[in-house]
């Protein structure tokens, strides 16, 4: 299998890259090989499994160029483990003659100070595996606050007594398989009724209301989509954290960007007791004066919006000059584009009612979806756009290029501002930081672990450490 490499190596790890590619993992003389008891232990596909054991290859790769150790995914994980199990393979052709020297799986000792390590490990992983792989594949390599969600989640489960069900990823494609049958309705109702649909009756006109509505609401989405089209960006530079952050999440993704940056450097601290920011007198004082003369002598969080205002001022300002988010006069053109549609479709049910009051019929579903139908409508009259299609574009290619900063930061090296822009503080989640994630998002766990945790998924609840080179 041909990997091409993305960085420069030494005539000896060359070799050993070399030697490394020519393991062969899959043995058709071996029945039962390593690929395929991966596929059948892990109920994926023989590519898929292919596409692991290529990334524990990678990853082992890895652990002999790093100088620290490094941490695997869960997934490129479970193939170390099955690999183990070969013992003779592992230790005397894969070890012996491949690597040319051990590399220990060291299951976690648990506790929060391990677990914060390990987060920050896989991050260098990460990091390490973009420099000499290219951007780590989402579907091997997930973001930390998944990689070390709570350890609960992953149960042996006995197939001959429970059905296992996914969970469906988009919601939206599950909703859309069953799309077609909404269609059937309408037709199936609507023979040899009157032309005029304020005659029609009760059953065949409230079809025909709730699934035009359903059509109407998707016409929405679409124009609102087309309206925000304001020409291309002006002004060719990358977007900055608190850029990305606003196009994001708007103000409240802004605030938690500024303050993660300022978590990172050292300008601040997080008291968990008091759940307030201090400054500590040190770090990037210059870069962060906004922040700091918010928090003064400490202040919470929720407080600070008020306080970043000029800042978030400046970044509106500043998006807007390069078009990418839209001004009062654009976002008010989207917002009426958007709610017309839906607000004629009340207009239509209003009308029905009028009609069924004067005949002297029941009207109060029609009245109950005409309401809903009409708060749809102030909904969308209401809700500002949060940028213009070059805007959506430009947040797109961002999320591209800090792909995997954005899914595991390093510490001190400014990547906790773009994953937090990004991705919110479900990021922070297994940090030292952890306790602004819960602090700010307290009904959600963020599928991060918490501050009372372990440490995450692996084995014995946390990461696995490879040899530091």
């Amino acid at each position: 299998m041909s990997t091409p490499l993305w960085c420069d190596l030494e005539p000896t790890e060359q070799a050993l890259w070399g030697r490394l590619r020519a393991h062969p993992f899959e043995r058709p003389e071996q029945g039962l090989d390593l690929v395929r008891r991966v596929a059948r232990e892990q109920g994926w596909t023989l590519p898929e499994a292919r596409a692991a054991v290529e990334e524990y290859r990678r990853f082992c790769l890895l652990a002999c160029l790093s100088e620290t150790p490094v941490t695997p995914s869960e997934d490129v994980d479970q193939v170390w483990h099955l690999h183990l199990t070969y013992s003779r393979d592992y230790w005397e052709r894969w070890c012996g003659q491949a690597l040319q020297r051990p590399l220990h799986h060291d299951p976690t000792p648990g506790g929060l100070a391990a677990g914060q390590t390990y987060v920050q490990q896989y991050a260098q992983t990460l990091a390490l595996y973009e420099r000499c792989f290219g951007p780590p594949p989402r579907r091997w390599w997930p973001a930390s606050h998944r990689r070390f969600a709570r350890p609960e989640r992953w149960r042996w489960v006995d197939r001959q007594r429970y059905w296992l069900l996914p969970r469906p990823r988009h919601w939206g494609a599950l909703l859309a398989s069953r799309w077609p049958w909404l269609g059937l309705l309408l037709p199936a109702t609507a023979v040899a009724l009157p032309l005029n649909p304020l005659d029609w009756t009760a059953g065949p006109f409230l079809a025909l209301f709730g699934l035009g509505g359903l059509l109407l609401w998707i016409t929405t989405l679409i124009l609102r989509h087309l309206a925000s089209d304001t020409g291309a960006a002006r002004g060719g530079q990358q977007l900055t954290a608190h850029e990305m952050a606003f196009l994001a999440g708007g103000s409240e993704r802004l605030l938690d960007t500024t303050v993660a940056a300022a978590l990172d450097d050292g300008t601040l601290q997080w008291d968990d007791a008091s759940m307030v920011l201090r400054p500590t007198g040190q770090g990037s004082v210059s870069e962060h004066r906004d922040v700091l003369a918010a928090v003064r002598q400490g202040a919470r969080p929720k407080r600070l919006a008020r306080r970043l205002a000029p800042l978030r001022q400046r970044v509106q300002l500043e998006l807007m000059r390069r078009g990418l988010v839209l001004d009062n006069a654009q976002a008010w053109k989207v917002q009426l584009w958007s709610a017309l549609p839906l607000a004629l479709w009340c207009g239509f049910g209003v009308a029905k009612i009028v009609t069924g009051l004067g005949r002297d019929k029941p009207v109060g579903f029609l009245v109950i979806l005409t309401i809903i139908c009409a708060i749809a409508t102030l909904t969308w009259l209401f809700k500002r756009p949060r940028f213009s299609k070059a805007g959506r574009g430009a947040l797109a290619q961002a999320r591209v290029q800090q792909s995997r900063a954005a899914r595991a930061p390093r510490s001190g090296h400014g990547e906790l501002a773009v994953a937090v822009a990004l991705g919110g503080t479900v990021l922070l989640s297994g940090t030292a930081w952890a306790g602004y994630h819960q602090y700010r998002m307290p009904s959600g766990d963020g599928g991060g672990s918490g501050g009372d945790s372990d440490g995450g998924g692996g084995c014995g609840g946390g990461g696995c450490g490879g040899c530091g080179g």
